[in-house]
């Protein structure tokens, strides 16, 4: 059985016809999705969740997404019977690809626990917004101590190196095999078409104080390079990065225009979904 936890939050209690969307295509290639939201969702809006969720979960908002994935894993309750376990949230839009031809990739890997993108900033790991897991990760002594050890904490750095590094961290030193979808360090591009990307992204987001940018990004290895990010359009072309994180559309480097235009270029994404970002 192929299980999905989905964290959801939105700031205006709704479920948006982007998330909808994720789900639909997600619901294809899953037997079970339980939904567990932060948000004071209608009574209509869950009904909606419903047509594609097994379960919906309300729970208090605190704690991000990685106590609603704790809150959904622990309401599957026999994890034996789940032979992968999906862990995604509703920071990204998408998928703009079909998702049956990215799992068939899965399951011919041999890794023990996937994810669509890797980043070796603070340190490596598997990024939280898509990962994949095995029976042999799930049935785990690792994984399930791992999700007892969660809780609750509000500071979003704390999160990203306790949680997100930690998981990949734990169980690569349970001795677990890893997998991404757009390549860590074996990315198919020329060295100056990097460098050009870095200098131009600089150039724009040199202005803006609050930028994720700044001149030490010029020289970063390409292991922290954020490829969903930094490179997403050349990650769409080459590797069919399924989902558009939504962060993108507050980067200085690339208009909403241009990033829709990239989009509608190689998928068939229905982009007035971008129009609720």
């Amino acid at each position: 059985m192929k299980i999905a936890v989905f964290a959801h939050y939105d700031k205006y209690n709704q479920v948006q016809e982007y998330v909808k969307y994720y789900l639909s295509q997600l619901s294809a290639v899953c037997d079970e999705i339980i939904c567990v939201t932060t948000s004071a969702l209608s009574t209509d809006d869950i009904q909606q969740l419903k047509l594609y969720c097994s379960d919906v979960i309300l729970r208090d908002n605190c704690g991000h997404d990685f106590y609603s994935y704790k809150i959904g894993i622990n309401a599957i309750g026999d994890l034996s019977k789940v032979e992968q376990l999906i862990l995604c949230n509703d920071s990204c839009y998408g998928p703009i690809f079909d998702l049956k031809p990215m799992f068939q990739r899965m399951n011919v890997s041999n890794a023990n626990f996937l994810g669509i993108s890797a980043l070796s900033r603070p340190q490596f790991h598997l990024q939280s917004y898509f990962l994949v897991f095995n029976q042999l990760v799930i049935n785990s002594p690792q994984f399930k101590q791992f999700w007892q050890d969660v809780t609750i904490l509000k500071n979003k750095d704390n999160i990203i190196r306790n949680y997100e590094v930690g998981l990949s961290q734990c169980l690569i030193k349970a001795g677990f095999s890893w997998n991404s979808i757009v390549p860590h360090k074996n990315y198919l591009l020329p060295w100056y078409k990097i460098i050009l990307r870095k200098a131009y992204i600089y150039w724009f987001e040199r202005k803006f104080t609050l930028s994720r940018y700044s001149w030490k990004t010029l020289g970063e290895p390409l292991a922290r390079i954020d490829k969903t990010l930094s490179l997403y359009d050349y990650s769409i072309q080459k590797y069919q990065l399924p989902l558009i994180k939504k962060s993108l559309f507050s980067d200085n480097w690339q208009t909403a225009q241009q990033i829709i235009a990239n989009v509608e270029r190689y998928s068939n994404y229905p982009c007035n979904l971008f129009e609720n970002k």
